[in-house]
């Protein structure tokens, strides 16, 4: 690169107490001048590690790095119209954490008016265009931009989590008209970027935001103004705020996007028809007895001492264990270990003696306590809990609990074995010789199955220093009109195969 233009100020370490920044503060906001960011310690790093560690720690003040660039003992890249960008660098002592190294900080110097934009021009217009249409599919009018910064036929560093190269971006894409825009795994935290698409309001119908860094639902604000009807917030940290309680994330999404069909790919309207809940508490009084008896009965699974499960069954309590393992779907990891489930598994389907039918038929508190101390010890993710409430009364109770669970490694080598799980208990409750209400496990019917793909990419993603979030009461609406029983009744036909009349009853 060539040389600095007459009149470049070099801003260092050294010189910041003197007040460089101050003195210069004429050149910093004078958009019309490029300045030269140098960054030292980066060693064998790519120009997208650098550059995303600088972008984040100064976000979210804009600052769009052009020409990047390696000499010797440092890499370097050209920005513009970058003053707020330049005081916080400043602010801390030009340092720059590393994410990939903490003991060996980014340190930076940087050159203010190091040229000028009528000496030095940059036009990507032409560059992002071409990527664009390359990803443009016209059939489904779909664009997708999924960590559109690691394109590799991008020639400068276009992170999307960054509002103006963002806008710059979206605001080239109008041209394509699409009706879907995919915007996965981009760190975007603000989305105040979709201005640039006022003007194609009517066109889009779907966005996909999964995978971002999304805090809470107030920042979907700018995107109220399109009529979506699909939507896709999977994986951002305001899904975690909602926990199990499902209803409310829908509430609040179809409240700011009434014309909502689908969420996260769900279904949320099927012919104005109450939508699927992730979990179903048929009697609220069970609730307490469900996020007890959860927390507690896996506590003790998943702790050294699995054997303890033992007093959470009744003396002559029963148990069975199912797997299935598809080899399409398994990999060899888990297929080399599935055998522990295999033979215990009873699976009648597969029998080929029904005489013994009741070999894998567990009975008796102290021999189920055994037959699940001799299963690898296990780490369940609560957060995956889909939990059903389908009956309960003053002396019963029956759980049904799906979601995911991982082995602990033999060894440091040993690679990671998810699995998933639906386990569905009989509880009753009664009182014991003291007294005290107790509640017994009296049968469990227990499957296992190689998790599918999409439980493997969302297992143990969400913080497990925070306890388990109790389950939430989702409570169905009673139909209230004639069109609403109506819709019921149809609906229970279909699922059921009923004639009209006995769907009535």
């Amino acid at each position: 690169m060539s040389l600095p233009i007459p009149g470049a100020v070099t801003v260092t370490e050294s010189n910041l107490q003197a007040g460089v920044v101050y003195k210069n503060k004429n050149l910093i906001d004078n958009v019309s001048l490029w300045h030269k960011f140098m960054i030292h310690n980066a060693g064998n790093l790519g120009r997208n590690d650098v550059l995303t560690a600088v972008l984040d720690h100064v976000f979210p003040f804009d600052l769009i790095p052009v020409s990047y660039g390696k000499e010797k003992h440092y890499c370097y890249f050209l920005a513009r119209n970058c003053a707020t960008a330049i005081q916080k660098l400043c602010k801390d002592n030009l340092v720059v954490p590393n994410p990939y190294d903490p003991s060996k900080p980014f340190k930076l110097e940087i050159i203010l008016r190091f040229s000028t934009t009528s000496l030095f021009k940059v036009d990507v217009q032409k560059n992002i265009s071409a990527v664009l249409e390359k990803r443009y599919d016209p059939t489904r009018r779909l664009l997708d931009l999924t960590k559109f910064q690691d394109d590799p036929d991008l020639t400068e560093f276009c992170p999307l989590g960054q509002p103006k190269i963002m806008f710059f971006v979206l605001h080239l894409s109008r041209n394509l008209i699409p009706e879907t825009y995919i915007l996965r795994e981009n760190k975007i935290r603000l989305l105040h970027s979709f201005d640039a698409l006022k003007v194609c309001v009517s066109s889009i119908r779907r966005i996909d935001l999964a995978n971002n860094q999304i805090e809470e639902h107030g920042l979907l604000t700018p995107l109220v103004l399109y009529k979506l009807h699909h939507l896709v917030l999977e994986g951002n940290p305001l899904c975690e705020q909602y926990g199990y309680n499902s209803s409310d994330y829908v509430r609040d999404m179809l409240t700011m996007f009434p014309h909502l069909e689908t969420l996260d790919g769900i279904p949320i309207k099927v012919n104005d028809l109450p939508a699927v809940r992730t979990n179903f508490i048929c009697n609220l009084d069970g609730l307490d007895l469900v996020n007890q008896f959860l927390e507690h009965y896996f506590a003790l699974y998943d702790s050294q001492n699995r054997m303890a499960v033992e007093n959470l069954y009744h003396a002559s309590a029963m148990f069975s264990l199912n797997s299935t393992f598809h080899t399409n779907q398994t990999n060899l990891n888990i297929y080399k270990y599935s055998n522990k489930y295999k033979s215990i598994s009873r699976n009648l389907k597969m029998l080929a003696d029904f005489s013994k039918s009741s070999a894998c038929l567990f009975v008796k508190a102290s021999e189920i306590a055994k037959t699940l101390c001799s299963l690898p010890a296990t780490e369940h993710d609560s957060f995956s809990f889909k939990v059903d409430l389908i009956f309960h009364s003053d002396r019963m109770s029956v759980v049904c609990v799906d979601g995911i669970f991982r082995e602990h490694p033999e060894n440091l080598l040993d690679p990671e074995r998810v699995y998933g799980f639906s386990r569905t208990f009989v509880l009753r409750t009664a009182r014991n010789s003291s007294g005290e209400t107790e509640c017994l496990i009296t049968n469990e019917l227990y499957h296992v199955y190689n998790a599918f793909t999409s439980q493997r990419l969302s297992a143990f993603k969400k913080g497990h220093s925070r306890p388990r979030p109790s389950i939430q009461p989702e409570i169905p609406s009673t139909p209230q009109t004639a069109r609403e029983f109506r819709q019921i009744n149809d609906a229970l036909r279909m699922i059921t195969g009923l004639n009209a009349d006995w769907a009535k009853k």
